[in-house]
């Protein structure tokens, strides 16, 4: 006789879900929406029951945006340098700020300014920007009068430009460049505190490719008299 088949072992049963730990406080608005969260932990979630971190903000309505304004004499985020996910460095000095001060958007650290932005988008820096490239916006389409750089009006720009050596009193680095206060008008800012380069490098185009031509009629010239 065969033998008779081993009963299957019964499946074991599904463990019950874990019970959500207590919110030590909440404030409830509409029914079914959570205004404020602060669970046992003491993290804080806003318009939400489940805050993940220390502050959690969650909104999907586009009516009641996530967002955080800060206002008063003292406004502004500080934040200080990330050792570990999750952690902050308590080191003086390694403590950044963000806050708004005289119409611009400023990042600061142990009280000195490191970038400014303003509501046109410029932006201003001490220090130096590391990037893999600048490219500057030169499309027709965002100009007007458009013209021909003369090459007289080039020449005396050139003429007016004086080549320095230079330490910055910062850093103390070595440069060749410009003084933007002995510059012409045309490659300088408004109050000749910065050097438009750029404008330079047209100046130079247009002087180079005028030379170009006289060195191209000496040569003809000179061509002619050795026949």
């Amino acid at each position: 006789e065969p033998e008779p088949e081993p009963e299957p072992e019964p499946e074991p049963e599904p463990k019950p879900a874990e019970p959500e730990p207590p919110a030590a406080a909440q404030l409830n608005g509409d029914p079914g929406f959570v205004k404020v969260t602060v669970d046992q932990s003491g993290k804080v979630g806003v318009w939400t029951a489940k805050p993940n971190s220390i502050l959690h903000m969650h909104s999907d309505d586009l009516s009641r945006p996530a967002q955080v304004t800060v206002t008063g004499a003292t406004a502004g985020f500080t934040f200080g340098a990330r050792t570990a996910p999750g952690e902050l460095s308590e080191v003086k000095g390694e403590a950044f700020e963000i806050f708004a001060e005289e119409n611009e958007a400023v990042i600061a650290t142990a009280g000195t300014k490191v970038a400014a932005f303003d509501a046109d988008g410029n932006a201003r820096m001490p220090g130096k920007v590391h990037a893999e490239s600048f490219e500057t916006t030169s499309t027709r389409s965002a100009k007007t009068d458009i013209a021909a750089l003369p090459a007289q009006e080039a020449f005396k720009v050139l003429e007016g430009l004086t080549s320095v050596s230079y330490e910055f009193k910062r850093s103390g680095e070595k440069h060749l460049g410009f003084i933007a206060e002995d510059v012409p008008d045309e490659v300088a800012n408004a109050d000749h505190t910065s050097v438009k380069m750029g404008d330079i490098i047209s100046v130079l185009a247009c002087c180079v490719k005028e030379q170009q031509k006289t060195i191209q009629q000496l040569t003809e010239r000179l061509e002619k008299l050795e026949r």
